[in-house]
């Protein structure tokens, strides 16, 4: 998945910022400098440790590294908020502990609002949310935006837990009886030419099923293409 332009720009932006010497690359005094200025007073140790994060042997980081650098610190920041949420400490967040965090952050969300939040997160459909859900429903939440900036790997997670809910069966295709499905818990009734243009558009090698290779093949198209 490539990113929008307006993406790209912003984190253009971004990198020219903590590239004070215009160099194309952040070196490890600009990098420790820009993050004080946002507030994070980090060691050499701490510096050295955030380049190993990207692998990058040069002791700086490229346009491309600050991309993925920038992504591996939202999954961190994503595993803490979860952890803060997750207050008993199961591995799990529930619909209790979702009310409570919408009413610490000031947010208050009416238990509609939690259901709905919980559905849109839980994939394996148990009633509650386990680290990956959470990472993979808020980088659904938050595509589009600045943060959503990991080259499509947790676009690709999150299409791959679309297709685990959407393989009822487990194997490892979705066949026409599972759109079939699909659409009625949607509530959406799908007529048969529908059903046929949909498998057609995604089933490139014609067996008439769709693997998790092509679902996201067609996935990523779509999404390139709107």
């Amino acid at each position: 998945m490539s990113l929008g332009e307006d993406q790209v720009l912003e984190l253009q932006r971004s990198f020219h910022a903590f590239d004070k010497n215009g160099s194309g690359f952040i070196e490890m005094d600009e990098l420790k400098e820009g993050l004080k200025t946002l507030g994070y007073d980090i060691s050499e140790n701490g510096i050295g440790h955030l380049l190993e994060m990207v692998e990058s042997s040069d002791n700086k980081l490229s346009f491309e590294e600050f991309i993925s650098w920038n992504g591996l610190l939202w999954k961190d920041d994503m595993k803490t908020k979860f952890k803060s949420i997750d207050v008993d400490g199961s591995g799990w967040i529930n619909k209790a502990e979702l009310k409570k965090w919408s009413i610490d952050c000031g947010y208050g969300f009416s238990e509609e609002q939690v259901d709905d939040l919980c559905y849109s997160m839980d994939s394996s459909g148990n009633g509650k949310i386990n680290l990956e859900e959470f990472i993979q429903g808020m980088a659904a939440a938050q595509e589009g935006n600045s943060y959503f900036i990991i080259n499509g790997e947790l676009y690709i997670e999150k299409l791959q837990a679309d297709f685990r809910a959407m393989d009822a069966d487990g194997s490892g295709f979705i066949t026409r009886e599972n759109l079939v499905e699909m659409a009625n818990q949607s509530n959406y009734i799908l007529s048969k030419q529908e059903l046929e243009e949909t498998i057609k558009g995604m089933d490139k090698d014609g067996d008439g099923q769709i693997s998790v290779e092509e679902f996201i093949a067609s996935a990523i198209k779509l999404k390139a293409d709107s």
